[in-house]
């Protein structure tokens, strides 16, 4: 029931980042790796995220903002979800570590509801990816 903040944004080296805290900025970028993602490594920006806060995620992790959100988006899963999230990044952000599915299913395991919705919306947006990608499709794929 509680919106994300919203903020403008700004250019750095050569990127578009939004005009926010550290902590802000750290906390819905991780959430974007676990949650949005099969593996963190899938995202474009993991390299960038890694290089920006990897001396300083543990910093982050324990700012109040990031507490909030994680106990907003995982509920009565928070210790979980930050146990696992912690055990990732000390390990040095390595695949074997990451598992996305499992706090994906923390989020889902919450509501029936979010897990039916989030069912829906996956299904929908495959198909509007598929549609996508055919009406996008180079003209010499059409011909024979």
């Amino acid at each position: 029931h509680e919106g994300p903040p919203f903020a403008i944004a700004k250019k750095e080296n050569n990127l578009f980042i939004p005009d926010v805290p550290e902590e802000q900025l750290f906390t819905f970028w991780m959430m974007h790796f676990f949650l949005d993602k099969d593996q963190p490594q899938d995202s474009s920006t993991f390299e960038l995220f890694k290089q920006r806060f990897a001396h300083s995620h543990f910093i982050h992790l324990n700012s109040s903002f990031c507490k909030h959100w994680v106990e907003k988006v995982f509920g009565p899963y928070e210790q979980q979800a930050r146990t696992f999230i912690e055990t990732y990044m000390a390990s040095g952000f390595r695949k074997e570590h990451a598992d996305n599915q499992y706090l994906q299913n923390l989020v889902l395991s919450r509501s029936g509801k979010i897990h039916i919705a989030f069912h829906l919306e996956r299904i929908k947006y495959g198909i509007i990816r598929r549609i996508k990608r055919n009406l996008y499709r180079p003209l010499h794929a059409y011909s024979g």
